[in-house]
């Protein structure tokens, strides 16, 4: 890009960021990324992964659509190996899913249309198969194909967006139909899975407000679907937490709370926090509650 005056590489960019294409030449995934390729520039990488086989010249004679291998490239975030090193453990992805084609409508054209949508699309069930920890959002598309670009016009293109919209809500309104509630005899919980269990059954509450206290940042993607949920509908989130101690990511997760606008408040010069906790505040004041996460008797910390 010899006109660009401001290139963009990978290095540059703030928040950690995944582009994987299809290497020809090496018959593999080539994936791009800060720690991979913090030279590249942000715009080939983005140019590679768009080069559907059939329709586009592959760049550099050597890369194609992502697709050919990996059209839902989860694994970049699941480190299955090390659960340490890995950026999440749990992944919430969107995909689009079009009409079957038409029988009839067959030919030279037609055919190379459906192989090319094949080989983008094809492979994603094989890979969800094997990634238990990657929920999805299907966004129906109609007769609209990834390679249907003359039919993407404005008033299809906000159709899209709708259809997006509605699957997304649908699919939170039924992941919170999955949440039982438990009986209210005890705030006091064992361990951090129950914590999240316990702040998460909040979400059919109105809310005034939520604060978390932690030691760390680990819960924020365990709890990331509930504080879009928070934000979206307006709850003030409040975040509690060490300034020391953190991860090595813990920085790009807290930049993740402050993008989200959440209240981040830092205790100086330490590494934990008084109580690790969450304190829910309905609108209605009688049902305001505090989550505590406590250590067994046996020492074990929770």
């Amino acid at each position: 890009m010899p006109n660009e005056k401001h290139p963009i590489t990978f290095g540059s960019l703030p928040f950690p960021t995944y582009i994987v294409s299809t290497d020809l030449a090496r018959a593999e995934a080539k994936i791009w990324s800060q720690k991979t390729t913090p030279n590249d520039l942000v715009a080939d990488a983005v140019h590679a992964s768009c080069a559907i086989p059939i329709f586009f010249q592959p760049i550099n004679k050597r890369h194609v659509d992502g697709g050919l291998l990996s059209n839902l490239p989860a694994f970049v975030y699941l480190d299955r190996e090390n659960s340490q090193r890995a950026l999440a453990s749990r992944v919430l992805a969107f995909t689009l899913v079009a009409d079957e084609a038409d029988a009839s409508d067959w030919g030279t054209e037609a055919f190379l249309k459906l192989l090319a949508n094949a080989v983008v699309d094809g492979s994603q069930q094989l890979q969800l198969d094997f990634q238990s920890d990657v929920h999805v959002v299907s966004i129906p598309t109609g007769d609209i194909k990834a390679t249907d670009f003359s039919k993407m016009t404005p008033e299809v293109t906000n159709v899209l967006i709708a259809n997006g919209s509605r699957a997304t809500k649908k699919f939170f309104e039924q992941e919170l139909l999955q949440i039982q509630p438990t009986a209210p005899t005890n705030s006091i919980c064992y361990g951090m899975d129950e914590v999240y269990t316990r702040t998460v059954e909040s979400l059919d509450l109105p809310l005034e407000r939520v604060v978390i206290a932690d030691h760390n940042t680990d819960w924020v993607y365990s709890l990331f679907p509930s504080l879009l949920c928070w934000r979206a509908r307006g709850v003030r989130v409040d975040a509690l937490l060490p300034a020391l101690g953190d991860k090595a990511d813990g920085g790009y997760r807290r930049r993740l709370l402050l993008a989200m606008g959440v209240h981040l408040t830092e205790l100086q010069n330490a590494t934990t926090v008084p109580l690790r906790s969450s304190v829910i505040v309905p609108r209605d004041a009688a049902q305001i509650r505090a989550i505590v996460g406590v250590e067994k008797q046996s020492g074990r910390r929770q």
